[in-house]
């Protein structure tokens, strides 16, 4: 059997100390007798600070270049959308909208007919004259 390792030692309790009362800040004799120097003018900055005519920015290039941009999209969007564009599919959608008129023929064109011929009835029977 192995030999028990002896327990641990408690270590000695520490008080804690005792707070200070609260007191004010007080200033000393010396500061007391000392006088707030203000100086009459303060030294002026070194040139360093722009006025608002140099820090205001121009975009002589930007927003032209922007304005162009959006006209030259939208341009472009016009035409490709008008490229695909059938007249003649839009006449005959046109008039197929259009509910006065030519009654049943109305939107039919008459370019596309053909001499179209009915076919003929079979001759009648003898008997039902």
């Amino acid at each position: 059997v192995a030999p028990r390792p002896p327990p641990p030692v408690p270590s000695p309790r520490v008080e804690p100390t005792p707070k200070k009362p609260y007191s004010p800040w007080k200033p000393s004799a010396s500061e007391e007798k000392k006088k707030y120097y203000s100086p009459s003018d303060p030294e002026p900055e070194p040139e360093t600070e722009k006025t608002y005519a140099e820090t205001k920015s121009h975009h002589y290039i930007l927003y032209p270049v922007l304005i162009l941009g959006f006209l030259t999209t939208g341009y472009v969007w016009y035409k490709k959308r008008k490229e695909n564009f059938n007249y003649m599919r839009f006449r005959q959608m046109r008039a197929a909208r259009n509910f006065g008129g030519d009654g049943d023929y109305h939107g039919v064109s008459m370019a596309d007919s053909t001499s179209f011929e009915p076919a003929t009835l079979p001759p009648r029977p003898d008997g039902l004259a």
